[in-house]
């Protein structure tokens, strides 16, 4: 057996070994410390995988070094391994055609399929963790960031880049010590729904329709530092508008610069939103007198839910406000406190329709390279979705009728 060949299959049980490996069991952490540095001994390969090899053999000795070895530093080990097993590989291989996937020779095809069929169900309890964060809870950060952490180092093994990056970048954020707040929550419930995206593409074994960068810059995207306060004290005095009012009049701004990066995300999600209004609308056709409930509620409003995480994102403040507002009527409908029949649904009619004309506003602005208009009808519609949340009934907004008034003078 050729030196290259034995390398590769050290390479491949390092990866097995370190897959299994656990920061909490001293003896699996003490065997991939000892294969690490058999590995740094080991001949073949050339000078072309040399700088990895010496990366693992010095993440070996990190290793070593460390009482208590944290979840983190094993991902690193894994990320290491699975590198060098794609550069061992590439000698013989030739490039993928444009947006297909294949998969790692390394990777078996019955555990990469036992991944991509477990992922929905994963992904369902990080946003449930998410939302916990989101309205407070404690423990839900630690949880959050060890499944993180666990789904990083999988996707690592498995070959996925791009899920790998994503997740290598949420770890970072969640790490930076700032208020977990609700544009947070957005903007990670917008990564959740990403990775799906991604890991649906991966098991069609096809690369995902938007890639790591566009979903990255907008992850570390920051609102625009604000402006020197004028010199005019009268003008000085003046309140600033609140932040949810304030993204959305930005709109009305004019000229607006889409980059590369925002125009590929923005273009996905006019084509995603405008299949979730379609999928709403004929949800709310098929209702009965006794509307909509169940599982009906609970889709209609994760196509909310997912519309307010990117356009959040993208800093559509419209259409961000919108969707944010009909998602917490709906959410009232899923905790069964409001029923979603009658005007409800009406109103509901309502806010697919401006929807859907703000999309296609958002396609026309994008093609001039402008902001999208402000929507004369919004404010109208927020203030009754408002209503229907704060508890009013459809009769309690109607105008009282003078005593005497005829059908048409109220």
């Amino acid at each position: 057996m050729s030196a290259e060949r034995k390398l590769e299959e050290m390479v491949e049980e390092l990866a097995a070994m370190a897959m299994l490996a656990d920061a909490d069991d001293t003896a699996s952490l003490q065997n991939l410390v000892e294969a690490l540095r058999a590995l740094g001994e080991a001949e073949g390969g050339g000078d072309a995988v040399l700088p990895q090899v010496e990366h693992l053999r010095d993440l070996g000795v990190g290793l070593s070094a460390q009482d208590k070895v944290e979840p983190r530093t094993l991902d690193e080990v894994r990320t290491a391994l699975a590198a060098l097993q794609q550069q061992l590989a590439g000698g013989g291989t030739t490039a993928a055609p444009e947006g297909v996937f294949v998969l790692p020779h390394w990777v078996e095809e019955a555990i990469f399929e036992e991944f991509i069929a477990g992922h929905e169900l994963a992904l369902e309890e990080l946003e449930a963790e998410i939302l916990a964060l989101e309205k407070g809870g404690s423990e839900a950060l630690g949880t959050l960031r060890r499944r993180l952490h666990s789904l990083k180092g999988e996707v690592g093994v498995l070959g996925l880049g791009e899920v790998e990056r994503v997740c290598h970048a949420v770890e970072d954020l969640l790490d930076d010590g700032a208020t977990f707040s609700a544009e947070r929550a957005d903007r990670l419930l917008a990564v959740k729904d990403w990775l799906g995206e991604a890991l649906r593409a991966y098991g069609r074994r096809e690369l995902p329709g938007t890639g790591a960068d566009a979903l990255l810059a907008a992850l570390h995207s920051e609102a625009p530092a604000a402006a020197e306060p004028p010199a005019d004290a009268a003008a000085a005095e003046q309140e600033a508008p609140c932040s949810a009012d304030a993204a959305a009049g930005s709109e009305a701004a004019g000229g607006r610069r889409w980059d590369a990066e925002p125009i590929e995300l923005a273009t996905e999600f006019l084509q995603e939103s405008e299949d979730g209004i379609t999928q709403v609308d004929e949800i709310l056709l098929a209702a009965d007198e006794d509307g909509v409930a169940g599982e009906d509620v609970n889709a209609i409003f994760r196509v909310f839910h997912t519309m307010k995480g990117v356009a959040g994102f993208l800093e559509l403040g419209e259409i961000t406000k919108l969707a944010h507002t009909t998602e917490t009527l709906l959410d009232l409908g899923r905790k069964g406190s409001l029923a979603i029949k009658g005007s409800l649904i009406d109103l509901l009619f309502d806010a697919t329709a401006l929807l859907r004309s703000m999309l296609v506003d958002l396609h026309n602005a994008i093609s001039q390279g402008l902001a999208p208009a402000p929507q004369a009808e919004l404010p109208g519609l927020i203030a009754s979705l408002e209503a229907r949340i704060a508890g009013e009934s459809e009769e309690e907004r109607l105008p009282a009728a003078r005593e005497g008034a005829k059908v048409g003078e109220i």
